[in-house]
């Protein structure tokens, strides 16, 4: 009979991964129409959010009637405020949908864990990169044409990775 105690086990590194980041990404992909849309767009199909035009260039989001000082508005967990006092350009219009992983909605009193707010929280989760990518270059690129502005919106995203 032998001893467990003395017995001797050698273990190899492993390494562990998730598909979270795919996941999350097919959220975000799931509230936008297409892939020429705008953040804007993407934001308006969340149910909690409405959206306030008080300029020509972009709209501000609100959260169940709150807006502007009433509500956080993250990127990566840190506040952001629009370039001008007025608010007629909010700070989410600087946002490229392409470079957002996820977008995260918080309401009520669960906006209180990223800062003062009465009426919640909108943390948008930029893209990482991915270190684990058993392929080298992987990309996108997309374009789309706006018929009431006669514009082409075009956007290319490339990741390179290596061991």
């Amino acid at each position: 009979m032998s001893d467990d105690s003395s017995r001797i086990i050698e273990l190899r590194e492993i390494t562990i991964s998730t598909n979270q980041k795919n996941h999350q990404r097919l959220l975000v992909n799931f509230f936008r129409s297409n892939k020429a849309s705008t953040i804007e767009e993407i934001i308006s199909r969340l149910p909690e959010v409405s959206l306030l035009r008080r300029g020509s260039y972009g709209m501000e989001p609100a959260l169940r009637s709150f807006s502007g000082g009433q509500i956080n508005v993250l990127v990566d967990g840190m506040r952001i405020h629009g370039a001008c006092t007025d608010k007629m350009d909010p700070a989410t219009i600087y946002i490229e949908p392409i470079n957002l992983e996820n977008l995260q909605v918080q309401t009520v009193t669960t906006g209180f864990m990223s800062g003062s707010s009465v009426g919640g929280t909108i943390n948008m989760k930029m893209a990482e990169p991915d270190y684990l990518n058993a392929n080298k270059i992987t990309g996108m690129i997309s374009s789309g044409y706006q018929t009431a502005a006669r514009s082409v919106y075009e956007s290319a995203r490339l990741n390179y990775s290596t061991g």
